[in-house]
């Protein structure tokens, strides 16, 4: 897959949220972003890998005060047989289940870092 190198507003190139929260901002810092891009996945019925982690996400500077995070890697889904995965209602519980974990794993990635 191909796709298009992700910018800020300033022309740099975008840097994944793990980098952001190494560098000492808080998870809290990106809550309206996470938020804003948990409803895209479910108003859109995206499905993201079991493996997304803050390395996947991009926070890309649309000004000075506003961003947005975008996924560069973990779309899709990875099982055998995805029957069930032309149910809406199922693909919805699959993607809150994953968001969960997801969060779960993003919490703790920032707890490591405050411990630093």
């Amino acid at each position: 897959m191909v796709v298009e190198l992700v910018r800020d507003y300033d022309g740099q190139i975008s840097k994944n949220l793990s980098h952001y929260l190494s560098a000492g901002l808080s998870i809290d810092h990106f809550r309206s972003e996470l938020s804003q891009l948990k409803a895209y996945l479910l108003k859109y019925y995206v499905i993201f890998n079991y493996d997304m982690s803050a390395d996947n996400l991009l926070y890309q500077g649309l000004d000075k005060k506003e961003g947005r995070l975008m996924i560069i890697d973990g779309l899709g889904d990875t099982v055998f047989i995805p029957l069930l995965n032309y149910f809406k209602g199922h693909v919805r519980k699959k993607i809150l289940r994953r968001w969960e974990r997801f969060e779960k794993k993003l919490n703790k990635h920032n707890t490591i870092l405050d411990r630093k």
